[in-house]
């Protein structure tokens, strides 16, 4: 037994892991890899840009009715997913384990982010009355009364830069029944109309500012 004042024995010396720049180093190549990899799995999300909070313009001109949102120009969402992992796995360098748990993650948190985007932007449209009834009618007269009504927006090229995002059982509908020629002409005639205006615009910006 130890009397108080003399000097005590070094104990064990606390169990080492790793630096703490490896966990960082660690953590951040695991956040880019489920990132890309959920990009890559999920299309939609793909071919999303991405913008930091920061770039993004201040909320303006809020209302009473959007009190459900965080702003009417972006909201947080939260995204979970459960890792579990063994320490054997751990232990015994399983890198096939430590690849599957990563798959799982970029699939689960990226289709939580698809469907979190699709119902912001259900939400925003529901607000500010820009939906169409679609209930009973033939889709392709639906697109054609949406496309009249909305603005479209074109590449440097020309070519329309916005989608059409359906459920993948009703594309497989849309591919069995496939829309007239006439709805086609309908619907090249407005985008064609479209983007000569789209045009015209953009040629009126790049107009040099004659001084007084």
């Amino acid at each position: 037994m130890q009397q108080d004042g003399e000097e005590r024995e070094p104990g064990p010396a606390a169990p080492w892991l790793f630096p703490r720049e490896y966990a960082l180093g660690a953590a951040k190549w695991l956040q880019s890899a489920i990132h890309d990899l959920s990009r890559i799995t999920h299309p939609i999300l793909g071919s999303t840009g991405r913008m930091t909070v920061s770039d993004l313009p201040e909320p303006q001109n809020e209302s009473s009715s959007d009190s459900d949102l965080a702003s009417p120009l972006y909201r947080g969402i939260h995204l979970q997913h459960e890792w579990t992992t063994s320490v054997d796995e751990v232990l015994s360098f399983d890198v096939d384990s430590l690849l599957s748990n990563i798959g799982a993650a970029a699939d689960e948190m990226g289709g939580q982010l698809v469907k979190a985007m699709v119902e912001h932007i259900s939400a925003i449209c529901e607000s500010t009355g820009n939906t169409v009834a679609a209930d009973g009618r033939d889709f392709y007269e639906v697109i054609i009364e949406t496309t009249e009504n909305m603005e479209l927006a074109f590449d440097e090229d020309g070519n329309l830069a916005q989608q059409i995002l359906v459920h993948p059982d009703m594309y497989e509908k849309l591919a069995q029944n496939p829309p007239t020629a006439e709805q086609e002409a309908r619907i090249k005639a407005i985008i064609d109309r479209k983007r000569d205006e789209w045009n015209a615009a953009r040629r009126r910006r790049e107009l040099p500012e004659i001084p007084d």
